[in-house]
């Protein structure tokens, strides 16, 4: 059979959002860059170790367009390797630490924050922590 058609206005609308959006970056002072997967796989490691010290959960997310190129795909095997050497990473899904949660968690905390306005002149709000018991079964 004949592959879809991409509308047009699709196509246009599309490439003059990434275009709009790369001159807002710019104007902020934001590089478009893509970095080389050395810098890459730098980058990913560096954050792991941090959250790994922290003991905190690492949840890195990958969009297809830059880490579905072959490069990338290397450096996120890489990646993987590295957090599976670090001792007490779990590597799995989300499926699974779900799974585990559900099965695990008897109450549910939620942090205090602050949301700042990113324009100036904009105060700031407070929401306060909150602790969470599950529904009886």
């Amino acid at each position: 059979g004949t592959p879809p058609h991409k509308p047009s206005a699709w196509s246009t609308s599309f490439h003059e959002h990434q275009l709009a959006r790369s001159r807002s970056q710019q104007n902020r002072g934001q590089s478009r860059v893509i970095e080389s997967p050395a810098k890459v796989l730098e980058m990913w490691t560096l954050e792991a170790e941090a959250h790994h010290t922290q003991g905190s959960c690492f949840v890195l997310t990958n969009h297809p367009f830059i880490s579905g190129r072959p490069s990338k795909a290397v450096a996120l095997e890489q990646l993987i390797g590295r957090v599976k050497a670090m001792d007490g990473m779990w590597v799995t899904t989300l499926e699974r630490i779900a799974e585990h949660t559900k099965a695990t968690v008897n109450e549910i905390q939620s942090h205090a924050r602050i949301e700042v306005p990113s324009y100036p002149g904009a105060g700031a709000s407070f929401t306060s922590a909150r602790v969470l018991l599950p529904a009886p079964n």
